[in-house]
């Protein structure tokens, strides 16, 4: 009886003392209010959509699914493949059950992906699934629906924005991918990114003013997503920092955030690195709007329409509708 009881006090020990567990498990049953906000119109946007969820992708690794949205009723040429935040241990493909549709609405497939949770698998899982995603993507839109894929646009928020633009530094960029154990199998050209609250730099130092309110939750985070509680000192930290692995090759994008409990001035350093590359690079910031704003069209309805209308702005710019229209 007392070799049980000791055992299972080690093993709580060892929990609480050598792992994140406790953290993340306090995270994911906390109850947050809904953030994703629908516009009023929104049964309007969804009619005659096809939207189908849960479909599964290969992958090697868990909770490989993904929603799909796309309008049947005009040409489509190019797909975003979205990547969901929370953390990069929570969170779900539903955040873009508003989104998704608005989008597929102007003419692009959406697939809304899911991912494997930190801390069980960290980074580059995820990294990886972005690529087993996007390659399933092309055969399934043409096998499915006959649709030929000329590209690919990225698109996430919060802790999927920087996966994406993790993925993003990683594209044309061999030496990096191979430093990230990486072997990036997709064809499709990656012609731009939408990048929403999301974390761009690890190697910050965790003292800034910047980090006061995030400071705990950010050391958390980071243990989960780089797989070692020592994270600050180890190379995962730089390799998952998109803001200080920038090259040449990296693609267009539309970056936005808000001041208030989130990563604006990650977000603005991200805009000044890509214009000294000769990126081409837009962006919207609020210093009175909070994380994860863009999705909430009840509560910012002008903020989060104004990001909705520019986002829609770049693609079509990217794609070249926006001169075939004019």
């Amino acid at each position: 009886m007392w070799i049980i009881i000791i055992t299972i006090v080690l093993l709580l020990m060892y929990i609480f003392i050598f792992t994140p567990y406790p953290f993340v498990w306090l995270l994911r049953s906390k109850k947050e209010e809904q953030t994703e906000k629908e516009p009023e119109n929104i049964d309007e946007i969804k009619a005659g959509l096809i939207i189908k969820t849960n479909l599964p992708y290969p992958s090697a690794y868990p909770q490989s699914t993904f929603d799909f949205y796309y309008d049947p009723h005009q040409p489509v040429q190019h797909v975003i493949v979205w990547v969901h935040g929370g953390a990069f241990i929570a969170g779900s493909s539903i955040g873009m059950r508003n989104f998704g549709p608005m989008l597929a609405k102007q003419g692009y497939a959406v697939c809304a992906m899911n991912y494997a949770y930190a801390p069980r698998y960290s980074f580059p899982v995820q990294i990886r699934q972005v690529d087993e995603m996007l390659c399933y993507t092309k055969d399934y839109l043409q096998k499915e629906y006959q649709i030929d894929l000329v590209g690919a646009f990225l698109g996430g928020d919060s802790a999927g924005a920087n996966i994406v633009a993790s993925y993003a530094t990683m594209y044309k960029n061999n030496q990096l991918a191979t430093k990230s154990q990486i072997e990036l199998r997709n064809s499709l050209p990656i012609q731009g990114l939408l990048l929403f609250c999301g974390p761009y730099d690890f190697t910050e130092d965790l003292q800034r003013d910047e980090f006061k309110q995030l400071k705990t939750f950010l050391k958390y985070i980071g243990w989960s997503y780089l797989g070692h509680k020592s994270w600050m000192k180890r190379q995962e930290k730089v390799l998952a920092s998109p803001l200080i692995n920038i090259h040449s090759d990296f693609p267009s994008a539309y970056i936005c955030d808000g001041k208030k409990f989130s990563f604006m001035w990650q977000g603005k350093k991200l805009v000044k690195v890509l214009e000294e590359k000769g990126i081409d690079v837009k962006s919207r910031f609020y210093d009175d709007m909070p994380h994860e704003f863009q999705f909430n069209f009840v509560k910012y309805p002008e903020e989060s329409m104004q990001v909705f209308k520019e986002s829609v702005a770049f693609l079509d710019r990217m794609t070249g509708k926006e001169e075939k229209e004019c």
